[in-house]
């Protein structure tokens, strides 16, 4: 293994390919504001280099309409000696072989190797009460068909969403949308013009849809006087040096919320000037903060696209997944249908994928470029299609560091 300082000195390759360029906003208007003016920030000839794109077959989704054309822990006090002590076997699962590990290190990914046991316990508690809700639900459902063997098909089919696709038996199902399963994803907000902090975006909802839903399986909810947590905030406490518009990874955000903690209440305006986010007066003024439990890779090679049943597994697991995905022209003109470019270069905008159609064979996603993109924020993007499922990554709420802010 190579020491954390050496793994630091490696963190640069990658933080200087993600690129988060699209978004937009009225002049000083606050984040919330949704003005409609998304477009006039959008190239004009980005439709045209757009459609100079190769693609092996039709586009599958509509442009917007451009009006100017008309799991993861800090190493433990005592692994040095861990070096020294033969036949010392903690019983660590191996997920990333030591070619992952060099491959990922040069690319300046960090790598969460050293999960704590606890961690690794309540992880395996969400296992164990999924695959219990799995089996109550196959049961519940068994029960239903020999009492109802002339229900219609149509009657069938509804019992059966309702019954049999509990815990994760969910990713067998063809559709699955955390918005119609009564989560809450939280509201879809602007990034900015020339400002890459779609990292923080999707990394703030992230951990937001993981303490909800680490609520709702305890049976309790969020106190409504709990301190909010807010892009401004992770970012300003986060970055030290006052570049807040570089391009980061989810790696880096989720380590800092399992290190020192998700940064809650605070300064949050989101300013926008010229579309531009005014950054001048951001600083670290929190006045809460709560850690995550830990953070993963959903796969164990995460410079490629996982794969989509680990992104499903995930999604079911620990609510949404943090992915990136190829940013092309094509991408800020999206209006509806299924996003099926074929640019495969590395992923250089970081979305959240919320769900999934197998028939329309695409990712449900949730993106930081305001109302105006897509279906109010949300959209199709075709399984693959620009590389998406690159660094995907989930983060886990800690039970009892929530503790104090559920009722």
């Amino acid at each position: 293994m190579m020491k954390k300082s050496f793994r630091q000195l490696l963190s640069t390759i990658c933080l200087s390919l993600l690129i988060c360029p699209w978004a937009a906003s009225a002049q000083k208007n606050v984040i919330d504001d949704y003005s409609d003016n998304y477009m006039d920030s959008v190239d004009p000839e980005a439709e045209l280099r757009c459609l100079k794109q190769n693609m092996s077959a039709s586009r599958t989704y509509r442009f917007q309409r451009q009006l100017r054309f008309k799991a993861y822990g800090a190493r433990p006090w005592f692994y040095p000696i861990k070096k020294i002590i033969p036949y010392w076997n903690d019983n660590e699962t191996v997920k990333y072989t030591a070619g992952e590990v060099l491959a990922l290190k040069e690319l300046g990914l960090d790598i969460p190797l050293y999960e704590t046991k606890r961690s690794q316990r309540i992880r395996r508690q969400i296992d164990e009460q999924l695959l219990r809700l799995q089996i109550e639900s196959e049961e519940n459902w068994n029960r239903w068909l020999k009492k109802n063997p002339n229900a219609s098909s149509e009657e069938n089919k509804r019992m059966e969403f309702q019954l049999r696709f509990e815990g994760l038996a969910a990713e067998k199902l063809p559709r699955f949308d955390w918005r119609e399963a009564g989560l809450d994803t939280g509201s879809v907000d602007y990034q900015g013009l020339k400002c890459d902090t779609c990292w923080a975006f999707a990394a703030r909802d992230a951990i937001q849809i993981s303490r909800r839903l680490n609520a709702r399986r305890a049976k309790r909810s969020v106190a409504a006087e709990a301190p909010a947590p807010s892009v401004r905030q992770l970012v300003s406490c986060m970055v030290k040096d006052s570049k807040f518009c570089d391009s980061r990874k989810p790696d880096e955000a989720f380590k800092f919320m399992v290190d020192y903690g998700l940064p809650l209440g605070g300064s949050r305006d989101y300013l926008l000037d010229n579309n531009i986010p005014d950054t001048s007066g951001w600083k670290c003024d929190k006045t809460d903060s709560v850690k995550a439990l830990t953070w993963d890779y959903v796969s164990g090679a995460p410079q490629k696209v996982a794969g989509t049943a680990e992104i499903k597994r995930a999604v079911i697991t620990y609510g949404a997944v943090v992915a990136a995905v190829n940013y092309d022209d094509c991408l800020a003109l999206y209006a509806s249908g299924v996003f099926n470019e074929e640019q495969f270069d590395d992923g250089s905008h970081l979305l959240l994928i919320i769900g999934w159609d197998d028939a329309l064979g695409a990712w449900l996603v949730k993106n930081s470029y305001g109302k105006q993109w897509g279906d109010r924020g949300h959209g199709w993007i075709k399984y693959g299609s620009n590389n998406i499922g690159q660094l995907a990554a989930f983060v886990v709420a800690d039970p009892q560091a929530e503790e104090r802010f559920l009722r």
